[in-house]
């Protein structure tokens, strides 16, 4: 039976468009464009910065190591300085899907890869101050969809795994949290109504 209902963040409770900061920051889309690939799309952006792996400062070192010119290095340290003014926006109707679990008395959690940016825009997520607990990825130096990730969740709030529904925007991360006994539910269509239902049917958590 389900007890816990453990949200990811970006794509799920708050949109995640980085775009949205390097065109208020540049001169034109295709400049945008450019930015948004040489910072938000390297493959340090995942697994060194949300993994927990360097500070803010080193991952502008990162970046500007990858750029040509002074005036790009400079650019580039600009947006990624700024990308959670703009980039993160709650989702619609999501606030309606927690509190009707509230409601409902299920314990909430987040569990999600982030650096530690994260407290810098965490009052976006709508209801968050209802929530049980937060296990970030920067801070636990460990990814989804690596097993560990969910083992460490289940640990750190001692949780039992079959006990928890797991809601994320990749079916692969998913499949890591039922690779250690979770149950998943996959937002890729992000269609709150369509998960409010599928929320609706579980049982009432016991006690």
């Amino acid at each position: 039976m389900i007890h816990n209902i453990v949200f990811d963040m970006g794509g799920v409770l708050l949109h995640y468009h980085p775009l949205t900061t390097c065109l208020r920051l540049t001169d034109s889309p295709e400049e945008a464009q450019f930015y948004l690939k040489a910072i938000f799309q390297i493959p340090q952006w995942e697994r060194e910065y949300d993994g927990g792996m360097v500070s803010d400062d080193e991952m502008v070192a990162i970046i500007q190591a990858l750029l040509a010119t002074q005036a790009q290095k400079d650019k580039a340290a600009l947006i990624f300085r700024e990308y959670h003014i703009d980039a993160l926006t709650p989702i619609p109707k999501m606030e309606g899907v927690i509190q009707n679990l509230l409601q409902r008395r299920f314990p909430l959690y987040l569990l999600s890869n982030t650096s530690c940016r994260y407290y810098r825009f965490c009052h976006l997520i709508p209801g968050l101050e209802n929530f049980q607990g937060a296990l970030l990825s920067a801070e636990e130096r460990l990814l989804k969809p690596d097993p560990d990730i969910y083992q460490r969740f289940c640990q750190k709030f001692a949780l039992k795994p079959e006990e928890c529904l797991f809601i994320d925007d990749r079916q692969a991360n998913i499949e890591g949290a039922q690779r250690v006994g979770m149950a998943g539910y996959c937002f890729q269509d992000g269609d709150p109504e369509r998960l409010n239902a599928f929320l609706a049917a579980l049982p009432e958590p016991r006690g």
